[in-house]
Parts: structure tokens; C-alpha cells; sequence
């Protein structure tokens, strides 16, 4: 949860603050349109960056959190077949490529945490 959050949270506050830089990046043509969108879609991954560092100590897994992961799942899978579909049609950029892993990465760690039940937490003696 601590990864994923951080990695939330980074991309949020670029997309928040900079997007101009994000759009360089993968070669896309900026808009104040676009701008204005990225900057919406920052906010949301804030917020969900923000809920996953709050959910970092809990116990999560099979029924344990469900929400939290289910939410987490489908956002990492939605941004995966998205990502996949941008290179079908002729998208093509190599820093997207380590997005769409990242997206994928993190979907299966979520799928994962929603089909297994918690992992049991070793004490030290």
C-alpha cells in the first residue's frame, strides 16, 4: 500500500501542478482543455493516493478492506486495458510503456489481496 500510494500521490501532484511536463514527456500536444483535465484527474489520484497511505497499516485481504482493494483493482486494470488499447491504435512512447507495467504490476498485486485472505503478520521475538 505504501508503493502504491507514493506512486499515486507523485503522479497526482505532477498531473495536479505541472501537466504541461507530463504532456512533453509522452509527446502529446498541449490544451488548456487538456490541462484542465489532467489537472482534475491529479486530484483524483491524490485522493485515491491519500486513502491508500491511510489503509497502509490495515489488515487487507479476502474480506478484510474489500472496497479499498476492489476500487484499487479496477483502477490498475482499467489503466492497463487502456493502455494496451493507446498501443493498438498506434501510441507509442517509451516512458507509457513503464506506466502501462506499473498499471499492470499493481493490478496483480490487487487481484492478489482480493482473492487470497490476509497474510498472516510474523512476530519477531
Amino acid at each position: 500500500m505504501i508503493v502504491s500510494a507514493s506512486s499515486l500521490l507523485a503522479h497526482g501532484i505532477v498531473l495536479l501542478f505541472a501537466p504541461e511536463l507530463l504532456f512533453r514527456l509522452f509527446d502529446l500536444s498541449g490544451s488548456p482543455e487538456g490541462a484542465v483535465t489532467a489537472q482534475l484527474f491529479g486530484a483524483a489520484l491524490i485522493s485515491l493516493g491519500l486513502m491508500n497511505w491511510t489503509a497502509r497499516g490495515l489488515v487487507l485481504g479476502g474480506i478484510y478492506g474489500r472496497a479499498l482493494v476492489y476500487g484499487n483493482l479496477v483502477y490498475s486494470l482499467i489503466g492497463f486495458f487502456v493502455g494496451i488499447r493507446a498501443r493498438l491504435s498506434g501510441f507509442s512512447n517509451e516512458y507509457f510503456w513503464a506506466e502501462v507495467v506499473l498499471y499492470l504490476a499493481f493490478g496483480m498485486a490487487f487481484g492478489v489481496m482480493l482473492f487470497r485472505g490476509p497474510m498472516p503478520r510474523t512476530t519477531e521475538a
